[in-house]
């Protein structure tokens, strides 16, 4: 989500949708936005997979990127780099 996107979401709810003047389509993409945004703060516990060659490691559990090698963390992060999704460990 843009900066810009933000700030028509929160105009949208404060003011009302019509003072926008955005159609039907520009309302329900700013809603898919805004849910995906508030589902990213939801904090998800990370996920052990094997990453080949006999390794675990831990991904997110939202896009599956690699967060660290479970044989060298040396920190447990709040969000994914790579997706933003909120991590609980």
């Amino acid at each position: 989500m843009t900066g810009d996107h933000a700030i028509k979401i929160e105009s949208a709810f404060s003011y009302g949708w019509r003072n926008l003047k955005l159609d039907l389509n520009e309302i329900n993409e700013l809603q898919r936005e805004l849910s995906q945004a508030l589902e990213k703060q939801i904090p998800k516990k990370p996920l052990h997979k094997d990453i080949g060659f006999g390794d675990m490691g831990i991904t997110c559990p939202m896009c599956g990127s690699l967060i660290y090698n479970c044989y060298g963390p040396s920190l447990n992060p709040s969000y994914c780099i790579m997706c933003g999704q909120r991590l609980n460990w």
